[in-house]
Formats: C-alpha cells, sequence, structure tokens
C-alpha cells in the first residue's frame, strides 16, 4: 500500500511531524507522477512486462471479494486515524498493490528462479498456496488452495498422542519438538508427534501432486510460517522430490514492502 502521513498533536499542543513522517518522501511538496503500474513493477523488480502482465492477470481474475477489499482499504482517499504508542496519526491510503501469495517471496530468490518451472508452495496456518512459476511467470491455471494448512497437522497431532498415550498435549509443545527445543516431554510422545507430522508433509506431497503438479520433475519452494514448522520434517520426507525451504516466516511482507517501496521511489523519481 502506498499511503501519506498528515500532521498530529503533539502533547503540548503545537503541530509536529512525527518522525514517521520525516522520514517518508510522499509527504514532499511535489506533485505524484502517474504510475504506469505494469511498466513500474516490470522496472523494480527487474523483470519483464510480459511477467508483471501475468500477475495482472492474477489480479482482474480475482473474486469479487478481494477487489471489495481493495475499495475498502482506499476508501476513496479519506484519511484514517488512529493511534499507535501512544501517538496520533493520521493516514491516507493512496494505492494498494496486489502481488499473487509466495510469488513476491520467490522473486527474492534469483537462483532458484533460473530453473524453468518451479512449484511455489505457501503453508499457512489453514491452507497451502500452491503456484507453478514457468521461466519466472507465473501460471494462473495452476493457482490453488488446499486446506492442508500447519493448525491441521497440529490437531490430527494432537488426537493421536491423546489415542496412543492419554496424554493431552499442547500445540506449544508439538511446536517445540517440531523445531528440536530441548525440553522434558515424554520421549514416546516425541515419537508419535515426529511419526504423525511425518504422515502428514507425505499427504501434502500428495495432495501437491493430485493437483498437476509433478513434485518429482520440477523443484518445490516451500515457504510460509509452516515451513519453518516443518523444516525438520519436510527435509528427511520429501525425497525424490527436490525440496527448497525459505525458513523466514516474514519473507513474504518484506518481498511486498521492497516492491512497493520500489514502485513509490519510482513514481517520485
Amino acid at each position: 500500500m502506498t499511503w501519506k502521513l498528515t500532521q498530529n498533536q503533539n502533547r503540548s499542543g503545537g503541530d509536529k511531524k512525527s518522525e514517521v513522517a520525516k522520514s517518508v518522501s510522499v509527504n514532499s511538496s511535489k506533485p505524484i507522477s502517474p504510475v504506469d503500474t505494469r511498466k513500474e513493477l516490470a522496472r523494480a523488480v527487474g523483470l519483464g512486462e510480459q511477467t508483471i502482465g501475468r500477475v495482472l492477470q492474477i489480479d482482474e481474475h480475482c473474486p469479487n471479494v478481494v477487489k471489495s477489499f481493495f475499495t475498502y482499504l482506499c476508501r476513496g482517499n479519506h484519511p484514517i486515524s488512529f493511534r499507535w504508542a501512544g501517538r496520533p496519526y493520521s493516514i491516507t491510503i493512496l494505492n494498494v498493490v496486489l502481488f499473487p501469495q509466495g510469488y513476491a517471496a520467490a522473486l527474492t530468490q534469483p537462483d532458484l528462479l533460473r530453473e524453468p518451472s518451479v512449484i511455489l508452495a505457501d503453508i499457512g496456518g489453514w491452507t497451502v498456496d500452491l503456484m507453478r512459476l514457468d521461466n519466472r511467470l507465473p501460471d494462473v491455471s495452476t493457482c490453488r488452495s488446499l486446506e492442508l494448512g500447519v493448525i491441521r497437522c497440529v490437531e490430527q497431532t494432537q488426537e493421536q498422542v491423546r489415542r496412543k498415550l492419554g496424554l493431552s498435549v499442547t500445540p506449544a509443545q508439538i511446536e517445540s519438538v517440531l523445531r528440536g527445543n530441548p525440553s522434558g516431554m515424554d520421549e514416546d510422545a516425541k515419537q508419535v508427534i515426529q511419526a504423525e507430522t511425518d504422515q502428514y508433509v507425505r499427504s501434502l506431497l500428495s495432495a501437491i501432486a493430485e493437483t498437476g503438479l509433478d513434485i518429482h520433475a520440477m523443484p518445490i519452494i516451500f515457504m510460509g510460517g509452516g515451513a519453518s514448522l516443518l523444516k525438520r520434517r519436510l527435509a528427511s520426507v520429501s525425497a525424490p522430490c527436490q525440496p527448497f525451504l525459505l525458513d523466514d516466516v516474514s519473507l513474504n511482507a518484506k518481498a511486498f514492502e521492497q516492491l512497493a517501496a520500489q514502485l513509490a521511489e519510482r513514481s517520485h523519481g
């Protein structure tokens, strides 16, 4: 999103620009020039306009609920007031840029994108979002969302530990075991957790293959919070497919911020 910050009142009653406002250029008196989104995005990320055209196709075919959310965020360029850390702010959202989930993060991995075809698998709490890239271009027809998020894995694991050992383990305990953290948990419980997680990974790979994405013919880039949590199990179970794990849980957000900042900078240049 592109926003501008307006002046806010300091505690003594005078007008004072926030430190954030001082650090961004959107408050400049220089008028904002029109943005050719397709061309500017292509320049910003170092791709051709054909690639960005594919991205815009995803935008054009997005559900009405997404378009409604876009309208909701922009609010007709009316200011939005709020308080953060005890200080009042007023922002105006000037534009919202839509990037396909996972695609922005993949653009930060140029070495992986040298492959002619790769599968992106963004493992979230409730869903796993899939997409194939061919020569760095997202293939809209391959976009899928599987209801196999990591929360399902945790819930199934809790149930199996309860059935087999009569123990009621918490999600925090399961996550600790999966991350390899030391704990005083019963060793049998740890083994059940690892076995159930391995089964979840096998089920996930099978579900990906059932969508028509050949996990044996091309590399898979796993990302998202679920990939970070399942890192150790994915590495041990996913053979013979070629997995790459991007375990920075903030990678999508960082990539969105980077692309949006580059786009905004070029619009002022």
